[in-house]
């Protein structure tokens, strides 16, 4: 009997031993595992779980040995600062947050728990911060043809890095091509046209310059245009605008019907529609037609499916003694201007209201006077990162290059280009990433394609087709694309047909043919636009 006794006492001294062994107080490893690195910009939250195995004990604990970018932050069942009585288990939340200081480092950390003075609960914390990464986002996936559309490129790193894209064939930046990530704000955007045909197109970022080891998105962004592409038309015999569908697949013109239904105010015998232009402001796009019988200029609203809505003179009130033949539109330092070509020799820049309609307008002619110049029409583009001006002058045969003042106005006019006869088209296209100018001279029967120099002015205009040409009197000139292939389409003022030309790689005109090829009203075209809806 004394010896079952003895071993009883012997089994009992075994297992006291063995509880009083058990670690009173265990760290689990952090959930979710901490990776081997993060960017700035997101926080990530880490939980430790501290396990009190002491029966009937609580200890009061302090959490050390971390700093920024680390902290601790409270979680779901956090210890706060006392570990429950045991047995039981409670939480240590930890917060990751790099900022743009931690750019570039490999961060090393111990977090301890300490509680009442033994010896702590350690972890490591070790990930690396990398360098800057910068990322890319459209500000629509699906937009309007003709119409802006921002690239936002925004960097994790301190800024500094000069951006760009490229484009597909068809869109073009609005105003620069390249923007810098600023150092304050960590992003810049750049704006894109997109364009005349229907289609999704890639955008592919570009690192032009800077230490950014990576753009985020190597795969490209999408923008899809998915609307009906239309043709706009001012034609001088019945007085009208008119709609025509271009088909998705040849490009060719079909489905001409009048715009504005109504006939107001382009009905005779009062107007004729030398110029139709389409533009957006504050994210309304209105179109714009200028009268040369009536000597006025008109604002159009539009409805969905293209046709022009209600159209009223612009400005309102306070317009000039103008006979307006050209029109354009231009964003000079920030802000967007119209320009008007007025046939009694002046040009103007006319400031715009919130609703599109004109504010004032006052002349810019750059030095020229009515009895030097006649302007027909003008174009601006940025040539060498300098943005000019450029006037189609019938009186001198001739274009001339204007300089800019930051407010807009032209600064000084100066001939570029002589001897063109009457120029009353002028508009720029780039083709395998060279900008030529194009130029239609209606009273000699020719259309000119242009090479330009280094400092925007003109090098040398050439016939276009070099042979083959329709017997035309080229007036209105627009280009636009058709299942990713580009076309001229040019109006030909006394000449009742309307021309589609095909076009070589050096931009040059193909075959030039006249559309629509069936039920072509019986018409004398002025102005010339495309838009999609």
């Amino acid at each position: 009997m004394k010896w079952i006794t003895y071993a009883s006492y012997l089994i009992f001294s075994l297992l006291a031993q063995t509880a009083i062994a058990a670690i009173p107080v265990t760290m689990s490893d952090a959930s979710p595992a901490i990776a081997n690195s993060y960017t700035i910009g997101n926080t990530n939250t880490f939980i430790y779980t501290i396990t009190n195995n002491v029966p009937g004990r609580s200890f009061p604990i302090s959490v050390g040995g971390i700093s920024a970018p680390v902290s601790r932050t409270t979680v779901l069942n956090d210890c706060g600062s006392n570990l429950p009585k045991g047995p039981s288990t409670c939480n240590i939340g930890v917060a990751i947050a790099p900022t743009a200081a931690n750019v570039g480092q490999a961060i090393k950390q111990t977090l301890a728990v300490n509680y009442q003075g033994r010896t702590p609960l350690t972890k490591s914390i070790a990930f690396s911060v990398p360098g800057a990464v910068i990322t890319t986002t459209l500000s629509s996936s699906t937009a309007a043809t003709n119409s802006t559309f921002s690239i936002t490129y925004t960097q994790n790193g301190t800024g500094g890095n000069v951006v760009s894209a490229t484009l597909p064939a068809g869109m073009s930046f609005v105003g620069p091509s390249t923007c810098s990530i600023s150092q304050a704000a960590r992003l810049c955007s750049l704006q894109v046209n997109t364009g005349s045909s229907a289609g999704s197109y890639p955008i592919i970022p570009m690192l032009i310059s800077g230490s950014a080891s990576l753009l985020s998105s190597p795969s490209p962004l999408v923008i899809t245009l998915n609307l009906t592409q239309y043709g706009y038309v001012g034609d001088s015999i019945s007085k009208h605008i008119y709609q025509c569908v271009v088909n998705a697949n040849g490009g060719d013109f079909s489905n001409c019907g009048i715009t504005p239904t109504n006939g107001i105010p382009f009905q005779s015998p009062f107007s004729v529609a030398y110029a139709i232009v389409f533009t957006t402001v504050n994210g309304t796009r209105y179109g714009y037609v200028t009268d040369t019988d009536a000597g006025a200029a008109y604002q159009c609203t539009l409805n969905a499916n293209g046709t022009f809505n209600i159209c009223g003179p612009t400005p309102t009130v306070g317009a000039p003694g103008w006979v307006p033949q050209g029109l354009t539109f231009a964003t000079v330092n920030g802000t967007q201007y119209a320009y008007v070509a007025d046939i009694n020799g002046n040009m103007y820049q006319c400031t715009l209201n919130t609703n599109g309609s004109f504010n004032t307008c006052n002349i810019t002619n750059g030095g020229m006077t009515p009895s030097t110049w006649s302007p027909s029409v003008s174009a601006f583009v940025t040539i060498n990162g300098v943005q000019y001006g450029y006037v189609a002058d019938a009186f001198n045969g001739a274009i001339d290059q204007c300089t800019l003042n930051p407010d807009g106005t032209f600064n000084v006019c100066t001939p570029t280009y002589s001897g063109l006869g009457d120029p009353e088209a002028l508009t720029f296209a780039t083709f395998n990433n060279i900008l030529y100018a194009y130029v239609g001279a209606a009273a000699n029967h020719k259309l000119y394609q242009c090479t330009l120099n280094s400092n925007g002015s003109f090098n040398a205009c050439t016939l276009t087709p070099g042979s083959g040409a329709p017997s035309w009197q080229p007036y209105g000139i627009a280009f636009g694309f058709s299942n990713g292939t580009q076309y001229a389409y040019v109006t030909g003022s006394n000449d009742p047909h309307l021309y589609q030309c095909t076009l070589n790689t050096n931009g040059s005109f193909g075959a030039c043919n006249i559309t629509p090829t069936t039920n072509a009203p019986n018409w004398k075209l002025l102005g010339i636009a495309l838009a999609s809806f």
